[in-house]
């Protein structure tokens, strides 16, 4: 009797990496063209997956059911809920994608998946995002993926984030125009983005005369830890000279968090730049002024860097750098 809905088995991984002798993990890579993988390695699973009739099941989903993980470090509140309206602003306009999930994914877990060459998700995105050992085996999975608000030195991810360069180079300038002489800077340099945005700040600053800059700097931390982080910033102010000290910067929001904690003088005397403004910056005095990072355009480009990636797995690695601009703090309580 003809069954018209039958349909024949579909091949597994397991059943290629019976036939070639390879584990489930290096046919999994072989498939998604890893460079973990040789190239005869890869011409071995090809044809077991041709004879097996594997091709049928090769292919990517299909953007209209695409699920996008995100992965979040140090980053804000206020900027995080920013990135993901730029995020689901950018699924509404693209008619393809109306059927898109949205996942979060814990940095332990994401870990485990990469350690186990098993990667769960479809496409990822990953904001702020600074582990630089995990590049490698995120490359290496294939898939689309964007780093938002930090950078892959080495360009093996694509990537969307602020112009740091340029944001420390505003900074500088707004000092000078203000008069400030003797700043502190709250920085965590292990940070890429931070680093970068000191770079542009120092060129700068440098052919200003008469300026002295200190930096205060928590260390490294595996985990977020504002009170640790508070605490080494506390002690290390200490060491500090206070009298002539007429600005401060902090890099970063959750610097910006820990210093308003144990700030040397009352807010009011001092000039105070915010970078990666977060809700604590509603506490800045009326000469104090933020630097506004484009989060919803970078969650906008985002998505339209993993659409780019799912159409043109090939590609060249794309990098994107988006203007900032600074910002009193009255406008910040409007």
């Amino acid at each position: 009797m003809h069954k018209g809905n039958a349909r024949e088995p579909k091949t597994t991984l397991a059943e290629i990496a019976s036939v070639t002798g390879l584990s489930v993990s290096s046919v999994s890579r072989a498939l998604r063209n890893s460079h973990q993988i040789s190239d005869e390695q890869k011409r071995i699973v090809q044809e077991a997956a041709r004879a097996l009739d594997y091709r049928s099941h090769l292919k990517r989903p299909t953007p209209s059911f695409l699920t996008i993980s995100v992965c979040f470090e140090d980053v804000d509140l206020d900027a995080r809920g920013s990135v993901y309206k730029g995020i689901f602003d950018s699924l509404k306009d693209e008619a393809k994608l109306h059927n898109c999930r949205i996942l979060q994914i814990g940095l332990s877990e994401l870990r485990r998946q990469l350690a186990d060459a098993d990667p769960q998700f479809e496409s990822l995105v990953l904001l702020g995002f600074d582990r630089e050992e995990l590049f490698d085996p995120l490359a290496a999975t294939g898939l689309p993926i964007v780093l938002v608000n930090s950078q892959d030195a080495l360009n093996r991810l694509d990537s969307v984030l602020p112009d740091s360069f340029g944001c420390g180079v505003l900074i500088a300038e707004h000092l000078r125009k203000s008069g400030c002489k003797s700043t502190v800077h709250i920085v965590h340099q292990k940070r890429v983005t931070h680093l970068r945005r000191l770079e542009g700040y120092f060129e700068r600053r440098q052919t200003q005369e008469g300026t002295q800059d200190q930096i205060i700097d928590p260390g490294s931390f595996e985990e977020i830890d504002l009170s640790s982080i508070t605490t080494e910033i506390k002690q290390q102010l200490e060491n500090i000279e206070h009298s002539q000290l007429d600005s401060v910067v902090c890099w970063g929001a959750l610097m910006q968090i820990a210093f308003f904690q144990v700030a040397p003088k009352p807010l009011t005397e001092l000039e105070v730049v915010c970078v990666d403004h977060s809700l604590e910056s509603q506490q800045l005095p009326a000469r104090g002024v933020f630097v506004c990072q484009p989060a919803e355009a970078m969650g906008r480009q985002a998505i339209q860097q993993l659409v780019n990636r799912q159409f043109y797995p090939t590609a060249p690695r794309l990098r994107t750098l988006l203007s900032v601009q600074i910002e009193d703090a009255q406008k910040l309580r409007e």
